[in-house]
């Protein structure tokens, strides 16, 4: 099955966000197929699981996170910085073909893995055909 680009109403190139804030901080995403379900990774890495939001509003899944706002002051001054925690936010379109109320979501070594279902209807059925 091929993805379209949102906004666009099919299902080709889901995994492709909507467009975020310039600032925005984008965790790598695959995106797999079964025959049951879509599966979705997001490396997440920095966040505990009360730092992530998982919101679907209509076809539309969004994934957020954002560090809890702390008191504490950096006293230390760095001489190297590579990484930094930022907010992060990703929105995805699915297609009609997903139970929206039974998307499940797991974290594991900070990777998000959302499972969204597929209704019954979109499952592949094999039937044999008799010949008469």
């Amino acid at each position: 099955m091929r993805f379209n680009f949102v906004p666009a109403n099919d299902f080709r190139n889901f995994g492709f966000a909507l467009p975020q804030t310039k600032n925005n901080c984008e965790g790598k995403v695959n995106i797999a197929e079964t025959k049951d379900a879509f599966e979705i990774d997001i490396v997440l890495s920095g966040y505990s699981k009360d730092e992530v939001s998982i919101k679907v509003e209509g076809n539309y899944l969004t994934v957020s996170a954002q560090k809890a706002e702390t008191e504490k002051k950096e006293t230390r001054k760095y001489n190297h910085r590579e990484f930094s925690i930022a907010p992060f936010k990703r929105t995805f379109e699915f297609p009609n073909t997903v139970e929206a109320t039974a998307i499940v979501a797991k974290q594991d070594n900070g990777i998000i893995t959302l499972v969204l279902p597929k209704k019954e209807a979109a499952k592949p059925v094999s039937l044999q055909i008799e010949v008469q």
